[in-house]
């Protein structure tokens, strides 16, 4: 009888390394597919309307949006932002935070004039040091 309980003890002992084994968590990363995201921001009636594809949102939906495309997205997805003209020089900053905060690392921001139909690009990061040397006299 005292064998057959220290037995059992013994498989016990060995049996609980092997199922502590098979119960850990698979770690088998996921890859992500690199997607193109564009964000559309324009000022209405004092309001701003954040706009991904034909989907409207408030500042704060934008932001759990956001955060939402990062869970299928990988971090090196463009995020390209699209602002009108109509919106002011310190909105531009929210919505390249909220995509940097999401986890996205390929942000990029463009300033639209619709009566023109002209974009430029706007690069953040530090300042670039030039002369006027090149200029002519």
């Amino acid at each position: 009888m005292r064998s057959s309980k220290s037995f059992l003890a013994v498989l016990f002992l060995v049996a609980l390394p092997i199922a502590t084994l098979h119960a850990s968590p698979k770690n088998k990363s996921k890859i992500l597919p690199e997607n193109q995201i564009v964000v559309s921001a324009r000022r209405i009636n004092g309001s701003i309307d954040y706009a991904i594809g034909k989907s409207h949102y408030s500042k704060l939906d934008l932001s759990e949006a956001i955060g939402e495309l990062r869970l299928s997205s990988s971090a090196s997805s463009g995020i390209l932002i699209v602002l009108e003209d109509t919106m002011a020089l310190s909105d531009i900053k929210d919505v390249p935070q909220m995509a940097l905060d999401a986890g996205f690392k390929n942000v990029r921001v463009f300033v639209y004039w619709k009566d023109t139909g002209n974009m430029a690009e706007l690069f953040f990061g530090p300042v670039v040091k030039h002369n006027l040397d090149h200029f002519p006299d």
